[in-house]
C-alpha cells in the first residue's frame, strides 16, 4: 500500500501552526516536517520542537533533516510526537552513529539521498534503516518539477531496500505520481499539491492514483 505523507515546509509559526491545523482536521496519520538552518542547503524552515509541543500534535511526525547531524544533534528531536529521524547522507561523516543514535530514542530511521548522490552508496547501512528516502529534486524548496531521473533511481532503491520503504519527497503531483509509485515508492511527500483549498479531494486522488501504479508486493 501507497501512503502520501503532507510536508510542512513553512518560513514561519503561523504558517507551521495552519499547515498543521489543516492535517490534523482531515486526520492524515503522519505528516513530514522539513527541518532547514542554512548548514546543509541554503534555505531556513520554522521547525521549533518547542513552539510544536505546545501544539500538542496529534500526526506522527517524521523529522526531515535537511541539515547537518551529528549523534548529539539528534536529542533535540526525543519528542514523543516524532517517530521517525530522516537525516541526509551526504550531512555527516558517521553516517552509523548517527542510526545508532536514532535508534537509542526509541525512534525509525531514514535516510535521504540528494540527487547527486549515487543510491548504492547507502548499501552499508541499510541494515539500520527504516526508510531511504530519494529527492525527487533539489532540497531546501516547494513548488519544484521532479527530476527526470528520479524514477530510475527509485527502481534501484527498491532493489537494495526490497522489504523496507523506500519514500519520494519532491515534484509529487497527480502527473507524476503513478510513475514514481510504479517503480516501488510506497511512501510519498506530497507539499505544494496540498493546498487548504483542495486538500481532501487532492489527498484521496493522489492516494488512488499512487495504489493503482504502485507494483510492490
Amino acid at each position: 500500500m501507497v501512503s502520501i505523507i503532507p510536508s510542512i515546509l513553512v518560513p514561519t509559526a503561523a504558517k507551521l501552526r495552519a499547515r498543521l491545523q489543516l492535517a490534523t482536521a482531515h486526520r492524515v496519520p503522519w505528516v513530514q516536517l522539513d527541518v532547514a538552518d542554512h548548514t546543509l542547503v541554503p534555505a531556513e524552515t520554522y521547525h521549533d520542537p518547542d513552539y510544536l509541543d505546545q501544539l500538542h500534535p496529534l500526526p506522527a511526525f517524521e523529522v526531515h533533516l535537511m541539515t547537518t547531524v551529528t549523534p548529539e544533534s539528534i536529542r533535540r528531536w526525543d519528542r514523543p510526537w516524532v517517530k521517525k529521524i530522516i537525516f541526509h547522507l551526504e550531512a555527516t561523516a558517521e553516517p552509523r552513529r548517527v542510526l545508532q543514535a536514532i535508534g537509542n530514542l526509541g525512534k525509525l530511521a531514514g535516510i535521504a539521498l540528494n540527487p547527486e548522490t549515487p543510491v548504492e552508496k547507502v548499501k552499508p547501512y541499510l541494515g539500520l534503516t527504516d526508510t531511504l528516502l530519494v529527492m525527487g529534486v533539489n532540497p531546501g524548496w516547494g513548488g519544484q518539477k521532479i527530476l527526470p531521473d528520479t524514477v530510475l533511481r527509485i527502481t534501484r532503491a527498491r532493489r537494495l531496500h526490497p522489504h523496507g520503504n523506500i519514500e519520494v519527497d519532491g515534484g509529487i503531483n497527480t502527473e507524476s505520481i503513478g510513475a514514481v509509485a510504479a517503480a516501488g515508492a510506497n511512501l510519498l511527500i506530497v507539499g505544494s499539491a496540498l493546498t487548504a483549498r483542495n486538500f481532501a479531494t487532492k489527498f484521496h486522488q493522489l492516494t488512488t492514483l499512487a495504489n493503482a501504479a504502485n507494483q510492490t508486493p
